[in-house]
């Protein structure tokens, strides 16, 4: 036999004894986790351990803690508290890549099948006796870490009371994303309370928030009935932001952030100043947006502080100010309109002084 082809040979053996030695060694190790699917059932009957509907954990809080990265939290209808005890400071963290979807019924076999419109999946912080005072500072929380693939889809927020002795405990009474980046999706905040952010609060992070709804909290917040984006550049696309009342920023207030906004409604707001929108030395974009039915003393529509607002194809209509009824920009704000429409504004807008009705 030749030397070349012993060396084919051995060659050949020493390739096969190199696969069967990772194959084997394959099988020893252990295999990647693979993603599961925890059910939540508020009157679930079963075991309880969250596996299917009918042993589907009673509390959202057990899914949480048993999900690991790249598990899916299903919550049928239901009315879902952070904790059976008195301490206001627990919320339902959210985990970086586990989603949480609501809107089930409780028997469905897909993601596909669920209704949140209405099979009511409810996120409550009122975890005491009436009055408020004694609710969770904050229903939902994301801190550092979450990114994107946290989701918050198909739930109701309500009954956050961020009334604090510290910043953060005056901070989203519905939602607090303290450096978080969340995904929130199909949500409906409404009756939350916090000194700033009423039902969300956006703190160093870029939360995408998409066909939401901030509706009537009944609460006056200091700065932004509906949203609050601090040092933030969150992505804001499809959503309604209605019937909220702050001193400033009834709808939203961006202090020293980006928010990027597409597609949404802020209407029938009260604040002192800016009705529907509130800038405070901020950059923000808002497209194809609509600004109706807003009251403020300035800037029904939004009110523009040393901020940079670059807004087209926006409606700018039937809001009373006693100065700037769609829009007012003080003397440090630079604004951009393209595409813009206003239209029964008791003033229509006041730029740096200039007034047009």
């Amino acid at each position: 036999m030749s030397g070349k082809r012993r060396l084919e040979i051995r060659t050949g053996k020493e390739r096969f004894i190199r696969i069967l030695f990772y194959a084997v060694l394959a099988l020893l190790l252990p295999s990647a986790a693979e993603s599961a699917v925890l059910y939540v059932k508020a009157d679930a009957t079963g075991a309880n351990n969250g596996s299917s509907w009918a042993d589907a954990f009673k509390d959202l809080q057990d899914a949480l803690t048993a999900a690991n990265t790249g598990d899916q939290i299903r919550a049928a209808s239901g009315i879902y508290t952070p904790t059976a005890g008195t301490d206001r400071s627990i919320s339902f963290a959210l985990k970086d890549g586990v989603a949480l979807y609501g809107g089930f019924a409780g028997g469905e076999t897909s993601l596909e099948q669920r209704d949140w419109t209405v099979n009511f999946a409810v996120l409550s912080g009122n975890i005491g006796d009436p009055p408020e005072t004694d609710n969770s500072y904050h229903v939902v929380t994301a801190d550092g870490g979450t990114e994107p693939g946290a989701i918050l889809d198909g739930f109701t927020i309500t009954g956050g009371y961020a009334d604090g002795g510290s910043d953060e405990q005056q901070r989203g009474g519905g939602m607090f994303n303290n450096g978080g980046s969340p995904s929130t999706r199909n949500c409906l905040f409404t009756g939350n309370f916090a000194l700033r952010g009423g039902d969300m609060f956006n703190y160093k992070g870029s939360p995408r928030v998409t066909n939401c709804i901030f509706l009537a909290n009944g609460f006056v917040v200091v700065q932004g009935g509906g949203m609050y984006n601090s040092e933030s550049s969150p992505v804001i696309v499809d959503c309604t932001f209605s019937g909220n009342t702050a001193l400033h920023g009834g709808g939203m207030y961006n202090s020293k952030g980006a928010p990027a906004i597409t597609g949404c409604v802020f209407s029938g707001h009260t604040a002192l100043g800016g009705g529907g929108m509130y800038n405070d030395s901020s950059s923000v974009t808002a497209s194809d947006c609509a600004f109706s039915e807003n009251s403020a003393v300035s800037g029904g529509g939004i009110y523009n502080k040393e901020s940079a607002l670059a807004a087209s194809g926006c409606l700018f209509s039937g809001n009373g100010s006693t100065s700037g009824g769609g829009l007012f920009n003080d003397d440090d704000g630079d604004v951009s309109l393209t595409n813009c429409t206003f239209s029964e504004n008791e003033e229509e807008y006041t730029m740096g002084g200039r007034s047009s009705s």
